[in-house]
Formats: C-alpha cells, structure tokens, sequence
C-alpha cells in the first residue's frame, strides 16, 4: 500500500511566510505613508525644520536652524524648497546667530533620501549671508575644502543651471585687518546657444565697489570632468579693465589651470579704492601675469607691473610667486625712479629719489634684499642694504596696506652693521614711518675699510631714527659715539632745525684723543714722538651736498677756531675746501702734531689712501687764515693774514701779511705743480724792518742802524733749497732809510 505524505503540515508554515510577508509590504507601506507624510504634510512641518537644522549644522560645523517652511515635492525628480535659515555668526558673540538664507531651492534625484547630494541640479539661493574666517595659522580642512569646489561643482549637474542672487560673502580677517564683502546682486551659470560651453554672468560689488564679471566656460562631458576645459572671462572693476583666459582640468580634487591675465588701469587710486583700499598715488598700471598648478598650490610667473604715477614716478615690478593659494612665497624685484617735487615748498626733509631691491620670502615672514637707496641727502644714500624682513602686511579701517614689525638688518655683529625696526602704516604713499635703530662700525674702517680691525681704536656706535612727522619725511635722531676705547673720545648729536627740509643736517659733535702719539703708533705701527692732547669741540653739518664743521681744535698750546666746508665746485667734479680758520696763539710744532696725526690715512696704497695726480686735480682749496701769534721754535710772528688757494695744481697764498722782528710781509707767494720741477714765485713787500733785527736773524752784526724796505718779485726750481737759490731769478728793490753809520 502507497504511503501519502499530509499536506496539512505544510500548509501553517506558507501561510506564516505569507502572512510576515504581507506585513512587511503593509508595515513597508505603511512606512513610506509615514515617510511622505513627514516628507509633505503640514503637520509635520516642525520635524523637516529639525532635520533640515540638523543637516545644515553638520555641513557648516556650525549651529544653525531653519525658521521658515521646508517643502517637499515629488515627481521625476524631488524639489526641494527651504526658507528663513539662520546661523551662528563669527562676527557675533559666541553663541549669536544671524541670517544664513532667505531661501534655497533644487532639483535632486530620489537618490538624495539617502543621502546623495552629487545629483542636486538647477540650484537657486536668495537672500543668503555667509561669513568666511580667515585661519590666524595653518590652513585648516575647511580652508582647503573651499580650493576642491571648483572640481566638484562644474563636475556636476548643479553648475550647467546656478543662480544666486542677493548673496553676500564677508571675508573677516580678525588679526590682519583684511576684512572685505562681497555683495552678489547676481551669478547665473547657463549653457550658452553652443552646447559646448556655459554663460557665466557676475553682477557685484566689492566692499561697496561694482564689479561684473563675464565670459565662458567649456560645458562638462555628462558626468564626466572637464579635459582641458578652455575659459576667459572679462573682469570690469571701476578703474580696471582685465581679462584672464586658459584651460581648467577638474579631473582632480583639487582643479589645474593654465592661464594668463592682463590688467590695465588708468587710475591706480580708484582701482585700489575698488579693492577698499586707499592711495593718494595714481597713475596709469599695466600689468600681466601666467598662472599654472592645481588651485591649492597655484603658481604665478612672469609678473610684469609697470606704474607711472601723475608726478611721472616709474615703477616697475617682476618676479612670481610661488604657492599662491595656501603659503605664498614671494620672489619679486623692484625699482623705482621717483621724480624730484617740482615745487621747493613740497620738498621732504629726506626726498627719496631711487628705491631698488628684491622682495622674497612667504607672506608672513617676508624680506627684502639688495635694496638700493638714493635720497637727496647724498650721505644717506645707500647703494645695498639688507635683509629687510617684514611680521605683517596688515590693512588700516581706513583702507590703507601697512608693514608691521619691519627689520631691517645690514651686516653682522662684529663688522659694520645696521639695524632698524618699525613700521610702515601706508607702504604704497609711503606715508606713517617709523624706524628706530642702532649702528656699530670699527673706527679702523673709516682710516681704510679694507685694513684689518683695530679693537683698541673702539667701536663707533650709534642710533638713528627716522620718521614722518605731518606728512613729511625726517632723520629725527642721529647720534653716536666711540665706545671700547682709552685712545679716542668722539661723539656726535644731530640738532634739527626744521624738520620739513633738507636745507642742513647738523650735528653737536666732540672729539679727544687724550695720546695722539699712541694712535699714530698703533696704526702706522712706527714710532711717534710725544704729540700734545687734540680735542675738537663744535658741530659739523651737512647741506645742499657740503660738509661742513665748525668750532674750537685745541692742541697742546695751540687752539684754532675753524668754519670749513667741503663740497662739488656747482657744474664740476671738483671738490671744494673752503672757509676760515682763526687763531689767538698757534705752536709749529703742534701743528706738527696734527699733520702727522692727519697723515695716518695716507700712507700708501697698502695701508691707507694713495692720492694720485688725478685725484690731486679734483681737488681745490679756498681758505682765509689768521692768527694773532706765531710761534716756531724761538722764533714769532704776529698778526698774520692770508688767502690759501689751491686748484688746478696751482697752490697761492695770497694777500699774505705778518709782523716780524718790527717789521712787516705783504704779499703772495705761489708753487706751480704743473711744471717739473716746481716753480715757486715770491711777490711782495718788506717794510719797516729794522736792519739790526733782520741781520741778527741772519746770525750776521749790522754795521748800521736803519730801517729796511724792499720790494720782491722773484722764482725759482724747488727742488731743493740750494736749487732753488740756484735758479733764482726776478726782480729785488731794497733801500734804508734813517738810521746811523757806526765807525768805531
């Protein structure tokens, strides 16, 4: 008999699949009810809002909720409608929010329920605020977030259909100042009547300054990415026409460019003033530069600016930056020639007339190197000096870019060296400077800067300041002293006596050197006679390109009042000594002192200067001396009176008068250089001499008592003494008048 196997056993468990079955399709159902319930309904209004929040606090990293209605609708694609958005604001207190949307809207596949955003197209923002806070130190993941943008929007459907309109974007530099807004009246992206490329059309301002932007874009292969994509777009700012154009790759995260832009400007005032910067410069700026890499580390090259102010200042700037997006290192050159003020009432107390260099380094820590300097004070002109390093580059409420914590280093410590710090408030009208420094250099290095450092001559050092006081440029302080050293003792102190012109520098200025004859030892290293105490006490000035110094030289038992000035002969490459030298009492040989001493740097190419006959020819002198006494050994003079000329080889002292022995000398006397040997010429007259004196002086016994006259005019080889008596020649009058013949 056949076995049957029951059905009724199976059938429970079928029923029991199809019954879990059926409610999973139910509670399914029942589920995606619920869902678009929440998703549509009115009643669930306060649940979108909180997710919608939600959503918006995790993609910002900041509080944020949405106030107004959040709508949902579906067909082939969902729309997505949200309104009335706010956000914690960096620019309030913490915790204070302020307006993020009015609102936003876009198509999205269905994808996007579980939350896939890349579909999301034909995106509409209105009415939106956003607040970008600059990074006070490395750049953080939400900096570098904003450089893979432009890979993920054109890479998908959202960028071939964009409009925003109202939107502003606030830029806030807290610690440097850089605070700027963009208002965005509108930005439409649409494909053009090509279906190869995309419209781009920008209608904006900048911190108040209109600025439009248009041009085109190559439109993305369906999702794919943009293969050396072509681009140009036309910027128009008020005082800027510009124009940048290449090739974009967003098949990385971060986009590629290749690119040139050009820029032209007839006003750098009102293009600067369209950036919220000001300047009271302007001129015309023409400008080009190639920009290549990926956005992140986007480099520029072949920098070319060109400025010509309305004063016809002409400045140009080359170079590139490396790494301009994140870090940018700066390898730029300058030079500018500034044009002299045509009016004498503009003049600055220090105009600069040359300004030259290379600015290197990344932002943050920037220098400059092998700046050149030239002023219309030549002793301040300075053919290289550096590096210049600058802390900050900050901008001012009122507009205007500033340097702070500027150094400026020139050699090192233990040879001669410069260092300034301070800052610059506005670097393109150089205006609000102040440097304050300090100077060291070997007093070795002013006898020959070649000749090998002296410790015991000391050390020179000194304080400089500069700054601008109403507008004009000013060398405040300027002072220094010799320090280290027993041998010398000089100091000087700049007094200045009218800030705003460079009519004359002048100096309170002191000098001793207690053993002069140490000083000549130890330089020259030979032996030195005793030399009596030097000091100067005086001031020395600098005007219209002269030196001068005036004041009291005392030596031993001789003190010598001077008022001299150095300086170029007007139309000639001659330098001119002239002025007056005066004495109540002078000792030959003191003087001889201050010869020897004075020698030191002329001892020969090796250890000092080597005066050739060219420079001897570059060189003249004009000097009145006077002095009330003479002494030489036992021998005196008095009252004596001269004019010293020297130029042209040429030395005279003319309109030379003295009293000697009762008697007086007029007249000039003269040594022509250019012929070889030497010519010396005598022209003059001896009156009222006393013949018993002046024979006693020729250690002869007068046979008469007389007064003697004559009249000289004679010359002679100078070769030597006997020479010269040999080649004398000329014309000699003499006669007595008076006196007693004496027989017996």
């Amino acid at each position: 008999m056949a076995i049957q196997t029951p059905k009724v056993a199976v059938r429970p468990n079928i029923r029991i699949v199809r019954r879990v079955f059926a409610g999973c399709v139910v509670g399914l159902l029942v589920l995606a009810a619920f869902v678009v319930s929440a998703l549509t309904l009115g009643i669930f209004e306060p649940l979108r809002q909180s997710i919608a929040s939600r959503i918006l606090t995790v993609q910002l990293n900041r509080s944020a909720e949405v106030q107004g209605p959040v709508r949902i609708e579906f067909g082939s694609q969902i729309v997505v409608r949200m309104e009335d958005a706010v956000v914690e604001r960096y620019s309030q207190p913490k915790g204070g929010t302020g307006r993020f949307f009015d609102y936003v809207r876009f198509d999205a596949p269905y994808r996007l329920l579980l939350g896939d955003l890349s579909g999301i197209s034909n995106f509409e923002m209105a009415g939106a605020d956003i607040e970008l806070l600059a990074s006070p130190g490395e750049t953080t993941e939400a900096e570098m977030a904003y450089y893979q943008l432009p890979s993920e929007l054109i890479n998908l459907p959202v960028f071939e259909a964009l409009k925003l309109t109202d939107v502003t974007l606030h830029y806030l530099g807290v610690q440097s100042g850089w605070n700027e807004r963009v208002n965005i009246r509108s930005l439409t992206i649409a494909p053009s009547d090509e279906a190869e490329t995309l419209d781009v059309d920008l209608d904006a301002d900048l911190n108040g300054t209109p600025l439009q932007v248009s041009g085109e874009i190559a439109r993305p292969p369906h999702n794919e990415p943009l293969q050396n994509g072509a681009f140009e777009l036309a910027l128009t700012f008020p005082g800027i026409d510009s124009k940048i154009s290449g090739r974009i790759n967003t098949s990385t995260a971060y986009a590629g460019v290749e690119g040139e832009l050009e820029l032209s400007s007839g006003s750098l005032a009102q293009a600067l003033a369209s950036g919220g910067l000001t300047s009271e410069v302007d001129g015309q700026v023409d400008a080009s530069w190639k920009l290549s890499g990926t956005l992140e580390s986007l480099s520029i090259s072949d920098i070319e600016i060109n400025f010509t102010s309305r004063h016809s200042d002409k400045v140009t700037i080359t170079g590139a930056i490396e790494n301009a997006s994140l870090d940018p290192f700066v390898d730029l050159s300058f030079n500018a020639l500034l044009a002299p003020f045509a009016s004498a009432e503009s003049e600055l107390a220090i105009e600069i007339l040359v300004l030259a260099g290379e600015i290197y380094g990344p932002l943050n820590d920037l220098a400059i190197r092998n700046a050149q300097v030239k002023t219309n004070a030549a002793i301040l002109d300075i053919e290289t000096i550096g590096p210049i390093s600058v802390g900050h580059i900050v901008k001012s409420e009122d507009g205007r870019v500033g340097l702070q914590e500027l150094t400026i280093n020139n050699g090192t410590v233990g040879s001669p060296n410069l260092t300034l710090t301070g800052q610059i408030d506005d670097v393109i009208a150089l205006d609000g400077i102040t440097l304050i420094g300090r100077f060291e250099y070997s007093v070795s290095f002013f006898l020959n800067a070649n000749r090998e450092p002296l410790p015991d001559l000391g050390t020179l050092a000194g304080q400089i300041e500069l700054s601008d006081s109403d507008s004009w440029f000013a060398l405040n302080t300027f002072k220094a002293a010799v320090e280290g050293s027993d041998l010398l003792d000089f100091s000087f102190d700049l007094t200045v006596p009218e800030l705003r012109r460079v009519d004359e520098l002048k100096f309170a200025t002191e000098f001793a050197i207690p053993d002069p004859a140490a000083v000549v030892e130890l330089v020259s290293g030979a032996t030195s006679e005793a030399i009596p105490e030097i000091t100067f006490s005086g001031q020395s000035s600098l005007q219209s390109g002269e030196l001068g110094f005036s004041g009291e030289f005392v030596s031993g038992n001789s003190a010598i009042k001077a008022d001299l000035n150095v300086g170029q002969k007007p139309e000639t490459s001659t330098w001119l000594l002239s002025g007056d030298i005066g004495s109540e009492a002078l000792n030959l040989s003191d003087l001889l002192g201050l010869a020897q001493l004075a020698e030191l740097g002329f001892e020969g190419p090796e250890t000092g200067i080597e005066i050739t006959d060219s420079d001897a020819s570059q060189f003249a002198v004009s000097i009145h001396v006077a002095a009330k006494s003479l002494v030489a050994g036992k021998k005196k003079a008095g009252d004596i009176s001269a004019h010293v000329h020297f130029g042209d080889e040429v030395l005279s002292i003319a309109e030379l008068a003295l009293a000697y022995i009762g008697g007086r000398v007029s007249g000039d006397l003269g040594f022509n250089f250019k012929t070889e040997p030497p010519v010396a010429s005598i022209k003059g007259r001896m009156e009222k001499f006393p013949l018993k004196n002046l024979m006693n002086e020729l250690g002869l016994t007068a046979p008469i008592s007389s007064t003697v006259y004559a009249s000289l005019d004679l010359h002679g080889e100078t070769r030597s003494l006997d020479a010269f008596l040999d080649t004398l020649n000329g014309e000699m009058t003499t006669s007595l008048w008076g006196g007693i013949f004496r027989t017996g």
